[in-house]
């Protein structure tokens, strides 16, 4: 008599090792958030994530191929994206 009490569900034929491929491809991509640009005649630096880069750096699996005045260009996994620096919130003017 068969007992299935002892079925783990697990493939008896599956290495020690191995992963499902499907879960092991999926990663989450942290987000690039773009928090200042800084520019002069010599030299352009962003701050990304809390971290000082220049052109050419990586953070978060992207590179940053362009530093401009109010944008970033990066690439990641192969593909170009365009991050652009929000602007600063209004403060409102009130009258009392």
């Amino acid at each position: 008599m068969a007992s299935s009490s002892g079925y783990t569900g697990q493939d008896p034929m599956r290495p020690p090792h191995f992963s499902n491929p499907s879960k092991s491809r999926i990663t989450k991509k942290e987000p690039i958030i773009l928090q200042q640009i800084l520019m002069s005649k010599d030299r352009k630096i962003v701050i990304v994530n809390d971290k000082i880069l220049h052109e050419g750096q990586s953070i978060s699996g992207a590179i940053i191929i362009k530093i401009e005045a109010n944008q970033i260009r990066i690439r990641r996994a192969g593909v170009n994206a365009v991050i652009k620096l929000l602007p600063a919130t209004k403060g409102m003017n009130r009258e009392i």
